[in-house]
């Protein structure tokens, strides 16, 4: 059942953030989260929190949460032992916390009782203070726009593609190879173990933003399928949805359910599901940041004609192969392109097919002089020429097969889009 959510947009617009456990020791991740702030321009205010120190890099530290001089604040950073966790809650209540990120983790993904029941009631304590909780184990926010990270080398720069993720790590591997790809997002969230925000919540809640106009994930796991499902066919019908599934295999779900205590299910279900409801799956991370390129540059298309132009035959061979494999069509070229080639290339127009082979294309791109010259550096030259062509407008992939595929998912997400369209509009009619 639809619920609104967009009351999590308040939680994640803090005007003010206390990090527990901050510290001036590079190797803590007291130290990570409040460089991660200062670092990033937040645009509010900064309390570290340590009882043993009077500041964190340059910024004054108080005893606890309770010392501090405002009457509330907003966003809390857990970096302490899961057992110091409880009395943290209570010191949240003084407060009026509202949001509280576990980056603490060993809890139930232990698979120990003990830390079980301390998960459990941290859960209850919360709710009866009704504070949410994000997490544990995980990375929490990426929010460029005002200054919220998990890593120091993600994009200041903010897009329109939202995402939430079940890993910490994958999440950030994701927007920093997405932004290598010209792809910039507006908030990632890692969620890891669920304990109270969960999947469901959180694509309800990017469903209804308006300023969303794509939705990535890595689930390793539903808290509850038919929740999840429901929201799942609220979301596909509003704006494109890509889903990493993780835990697919028998050992890859064991350590799903280590890394996160997620229950993963069958992923015979969860194809069935997402093709029923729209969503596109993907198989690996490299593949989620193709699937992202094409979603955030292409126009709706539900054509499945293309034409290849580039390399020799060989690889125009190859490229032809892999092109049609996926469920693609390469027709002839058009009288209309046909006359253009001849205008072009007089000496060779009537031969030309599609695959184009570009080696007898007369007027090849020109690359800048100085990229030309680092071409004796190859690695550094593929990265700067690619940096180049996307500045051009013009969307790269490492290799024939994964645009073709990427491509293929995009159309049959279209596709997927206009049939159930009709099939709404005819319910209406009737």
């Amino acid at each position: 059942m639809f619920e609104d959510f967009t009351n999590l947009d308040v939680l994640f617009h803090p005007n003010s953030v206390a990090i527990e456990g901050a510290s001036s020791t590079p190797t803590s991740g007291g130290y990570d989260f409040t460089r991660y702030l200062i670092d990033y321009n937040f645009t509010s205010r900064i309390y570290p929190i340590n009882p043993r120190a009077n500041e964190a890099l340059d910024l004054r530290a108080y005893p606890s949460l309770r010392d501090i001089p405002e009457p509330k604040v907003d966003y809390v950073i857990c970096c302490i032992p899961a057992e110091g966790v409880l009395a943290l809650l209570k010191d949240c209540k003084t407060k009026n916390v509202k949001l509280i990120y576990l980056f603490t983790g060993r809890m139930r993904a232990t698979g120990r009782d003990k830390k079980t029941k301390l998960e459990r009631e941290i859960l209850e304590k919360a709710k009866s203070y009704s504070m949410r909780i994000l997490g544990p184990n995980c990375m929490g926010i990426y929010y460029p726009q005002i200054g919220l990270s998990f890593n120091l080398d993600l994009p200041k720069e903010g897009g329109f593609v939202r995402g939430f993720f079940q890993s910490g790590g994958g999440a950030g591997e994701f927007v920093r190879y997405a932004a290598l790809r010209g792809v910039h997002f507006s908030k990632v969230i890692s969620y890891s173990n669920a304990l109270d925000m969960n999947e469901t919540e959180l694509l309800y809640y990017f469903a209804q933003d308006p300023e969303t106009k794509l939705i990535a994930a890595y689930i390793e796991g539903a808290k509850d399928g038919r929740e999840f499902i429901q929201a799942l066919s609220y979301a596909t019908m509003r704006k494109p949805v890509i889903i990493l599934k993780g835990g697919r295999e028998r050992v890859g779900s064991k350590l799903a359910f280590s890394h996160t205590a997620s229950l993963t299910g069958s992923m015979k279900i969860w194809t069935a599901i997402s093709k029923q409801y729209g969503a596109t799956t993907v198989h690996n991370f490299q593949e989620l940041v193709d699937q992202v390129v094409v979603f955030s540059f292409l126009p709706p298309i539900t054509g499945k004609k293309a034409i290849i132009a580039g390399g020799g035959g060989g690889k125009s061979v190859i490229a032809a192969d892999v092109w049609e494999e996926e469920g693609l069509q390469l027709p002839d070229l058009s009288p209309v392109v046909r006359e253009k080639l001849k205008e072009e290339i007089p000496e060779a127009w009537d031969w030309v097919r599609n695959p184009v082979d570009a080696s007898i294309l007369p007027k090849a791109p020109i690359l800048p002089v100085n990229l030309v010259r680092m071409i004796s550096n190859e690695r550094s030259a593929i990265a700067e020429i690619r940096k180049y062509i996307i500045n051009q407008g013009i969307h790269v992939f490492p290799s024939p097969d994964r645009a073709a595929r990427a491509l293929r998912r995009f159309v049959a997400c279209w596709i997927w889009k206009l049939e159930r369209y009709h099939d709404v509009s005819k319910g209406d009619e009737n």
